[in-house]
């Protein structure tokens, strides 16, 4: 309910998710819905896959569009924004002993151009079925590293939890399969 007292981003991000699952049948899968039903927490059945494509085209506007958005502000052509972030109320204590340590303009500008190169490209490569976990492992480590600058944005390790939606429904399952060895195959819809 507190949603609306926050105007940012990764907010909004949360508020959309939560009103995507209203829809979602996440009930069916994992849940004590399940559980009241076919007597199994691992029983599922079978959903809609378009909300989860529409959570996965929302992160990847999420990402394109802010590298985007940094490419043409005139704030992030440097690391001038970068060096003001890491000394303003968001930033961590290591981010302040960083900029104490009065390191050139040269490295804070490197630093965002690697953001701005990552946050474009890294949406094509969560789709890509062939780079998915390489870019799915840069985006981990992306995230820890904005947490280990900037204390106030851990919200974005929901981006992270959903990464999931770029894979195909059956691969999650038949890994899931691989992983518990007792996931049953689809329950009937109908009460038992």
């Amino acid at each position: 309910m507190s949603y609306h007292h926050m105007g940012t981003s990764y907010d909004r991000l949360f508020l959309f998710f939560s009103l995507l699952f209203v829809f979602a049948g996440s009930g069916k899968t994992f849940s004590v819905d399940m559980k009241r039903k076919h007597g199994s927490f691992l029983a599922w059945e079978e959903t809609s896959v378009l909300i989860q494509r529409i959570i996965a085209l929302q992160i990847t506007a999420t990402y394109f569009g802010v590298g985007i958005q940094k490419l043409g502000l005139p704030d992030w052509e440097g690391g001038s924004m970068l060096l003001l972030s890491f000394q303003d109320m968001w930033a961590t204590p290591f981010a302040f002993w960083v900029a104490s340590q009065h390191l050139p303009m040269w490295i804070y500008d490197g630093m965002v151009m690697i953001v701005k190169a990552f946050e474009i490209s890294h949406p094509f490569g969560l789709w890509s079925k062939r780079w998915r976990l390489w870019f799915m492992a840069g985006g981990v480590l992306f995230h820890a590293g904005v947490s280990l600058f900037l204390a106030a944005i851990w919200w974005f390790y929901a981006m992270i939890a959903a990464y999931i939606t770029f894979f195909e429904p059956e691969e999650v399952c038949e890994r899931m399969r691989t992983w518990f060895r007792k996931i049953p195959a689809a329950a009937s819809s109908s009460p038992a």
